[in-house]
């Protein structure tokens, strides 16, 4: 289940996935608010929603930081393009 999970976080969009995130952490409250109330069959449950949600903010901010690192990476080439060629002129 776990590589599962991990695979289809990782073919989601950013968006996708911080809905996803939302998803789960409403998934862990409503289970505790459960566990407040009355009785959970499964108590295991909380421990695989907490991984779970910290397996989707771990791809999340590597997509996130990945998407920086091209944007930053795009930059410096038109910013090398554009001032590169009057520097070495002078």
């Amino acid at each position: 289940m776990k590589s599962q999970l991990s695979q289809e976080l990782r073919n989601l969009s950013l968006q996708e996935l911080a809905q996803k995130i939302d998803e789960l952490r409403r998934e862990s409250f409503s289970l505790q608010l459960t566990a407040r109330t009355s009785h959970v069959k499964n108590y295991a449950q909380f421990k695989i929603l907490r991984r779970d949600v910290a397996r989707a903010l771990t791809i999340f901010n590597e997509k996130k930081m990945q998407a920086y690192s091209e944007a930053l990476a795009e930059a410096v080439k038109e910013w090398t393009a554009k001032f590169g060629q009057a520097q070495a002129e002078q």
